[in-house]
């Protein structure tokens, strides 16, 4: 909607961080095993799920807890585009956001599907949006 009336200070990007290792995954996979001891010698109440008790399940939480994005890098992306945001759309190298774009964990663009470049459905999609929230944005 910004767009359509030629609103040139407002800058809409979609992010997905990629798999984080936060605490949410301790109810399927169990707790991080790499600090697992640490937080039982700090005396944190920690109880392992009851599915896991299977080889195969220890094996498949080892691999998320090695490969997942570690929580303290998780929320890099959103940090960088929220600086870049207030930056002029640049950083420090150069780098420019596109708005509209989708960006992944690494800062990376990802091709945004065909649909959701379309005018009638952005148009959809703000209107829907603003229906169900029951606000109404003024971009003046």
């Amino acid at each position: 909607r910004a767009n359509l009336q030629e609103k040139n200070w407002l800058n809409a990007v979609s992010l997905e961080p990629g798999g984080v290792v936060s605490d949410i995954w301790r109810h399927s996979l169990g707790y991080d095993p790499r600090n697992f001891q640490e937080r039982c010698d700090n005396n944190e109440r920690i109880e392992q799920p009851a599915n896991i008790s299977h080889l195969a399940d220890r094996l498949k939480s080892q691999i998320f807890y090695r490969l997942a994005t570690q929580i303290e890098r998780g929320a890099n992306a959103q940090i960088w585009l929220a600086y870049v945001a207030t930056n002029g759309g640049y950083d420090d190298n150069g780098a420019v956001i596109q708005g509209g774009q989708h960006y992944d964990e690494y800062r990376t663009a990802i091709p945004v599907p065909e649909y959701a470049q379309k005018e009638e459905t952005t148009r959809r999609l703000w209107h829907l949006s603003e229906t169900m929230a029951g606000i109404t944005f003024d971009l003046s």
